[in-house]
């Protein structure tokens, strides 16, 4: 028997016993057991759009989802279904939903099945799977090194003009280094998995930085309620007392960061916002980085503020590829228009809260 194609459908919500309890004449309330008979039920097959809702809408919420067969989805999809012109949420879901493309009203039932969604991205297996590969590595060049000439007292093992484990080895060479190899790339992997793991970064104004399928963040603008355009490149710029220490004792002796929290961070913005100025990421060798993959992967980070009339370098900082409490956000995105190559670059305020996808969470 063929067995049924089936679709995955996901939805945002409150974890349990997250909530105000209900007061008895709220419950009586005709418009409260409406809201009641379709809550719960609406799902959407946008993985995407359901972690902009837990972003936004659901800080403390979870993500939950149901597999069901492709027939019964499109069944239940807002947009198959007949407007009954009902006020009623759960007879008439069409009047009520903003994007019947992707919404699906499920009977209570079917949704009554969903189950926690857990990602399938877990930072522990690539750790563990980093450490076989190295361990592989290893022991194949020591075996490497035996079956080809070990030399004790002086005396030779084995000759390797008349070595019969000589393709042996050179295999068990090539196989080693090939695990070592993917040690490495495990290795760089792990801070894109770090990363990965976070489900949003709040600042001291309330502005959202979610990391998106893809490898690039969004900013959720609270003051405004504005959602901007996707970044291509997210770091994190050190307090005042942290960067202190890590500059060259020459940029505190010219006052090039300024004398206190508040010039440091004036510096930075003028740099910024100065049509004569620029600011770029870049690594250790001073190459530009333009995304987070190109930054998760470099070995050290940093933030080069350039003078364009003198076409050179006034100074450069450490910054951090990971959020942390207290350190200033920078993000930037690469944007056509009318023909030409723009770059956009922002700086927003400090870190005040790292939510993780586990429910985790950092804050001062």
């Amino acid at each position: 028997m063929e067995k049924k194609k089936t679709v995955r459908l996901y939805r945002a919500e409150d974890k349990p016993g997250i909530g105000k309890p209900v007061s008895d004449w709220m419950k009586s309330h005709l418009d409260w057991q409406r809201n009641k008979d379709s809550s719960g039920r609406w799902f959407t097959d946008d993985l995407t759009e359901v972690r902009w809702y837990i972003n936004n809408e659901y800080p403390n919420g979870r993500i939950v989802s149901i597999e069901v067969p492709i027939e019964v989805a499109e069944k239940y999809r807002v947009l198959n279904m007949n407007d009954k012109g009902s006020k009623d949420f759960a007879e008439n879901p069409k009047a009520f939903s903003r994007r019947p493309e992707k919404e699906y009203f499920l009977p209570k039932e079917i949704a009554d099945r969903k189950r926690e969604y857990q990602e399938k991205t877990n930072l522990e297996s690539r750790m563990t799977l980093k450490g076989l590969f190295f361990i592989l590595g290893i022991a194949g060049l020591l075996t490497s090194i035996f079956l080809n000439s070990i030399v004790i007292t002086g005396n030779t093992i084995f000759n390797l003009s008349r070595n019969r484990f000589f393709p042996t080895s050179i295999f068990v060479f090539i196989f080693s280094v090939a695990m070592l190899a993917l040690a490495s790339r495990e290795g760089q992997n792990e801070l894109e998995e770090k990363v990965s793991e976070i489900n949003y970064v709040e600042t001291s104004k309330g502005s959202r930085y979610a990391y998106l399928p893809g490898g690039k963040t969004q900013r959720y603008k609270k003051v405004t309620g504005e959602m901007n355009e996707p970044q291509d490149a997210l770091v994190f710029i050190p307090d005042y007392e942290t960067v202190k220490k890590a500059v060259p004792k020459e940029y505190l002796e010219r006052n090039v960061l300024g004398k206190n929290r508040i010039q440091y961070q004036e510096t930075i913005l003028d740099y910024i916002q100065n049509k004569g100025k620029k600011v770029y990421i870049v690594d250790e060798k001073g190459k530009i980085l333009r995304t987070n993959k190109e930054v998760q992967v470099a070995e050290q980070v940093y933030l080069s503020f350039l003078d364009k009339k003198k076409n050179e370098v006034d100074f450069s900082i450490p910054v951090s590829k990971e959020p942390k409490v207290d350190y200033m956000t920078f993000d930037t995105r690469r944007f056509e228009k009318n023909g030409e190559q723009f770059t956009e670059r922002h700086i927003g305020h400090e870190v005040k809260k790292i939510v993780y996808k586990n429910g985790r969470m950092k804050s001062k």
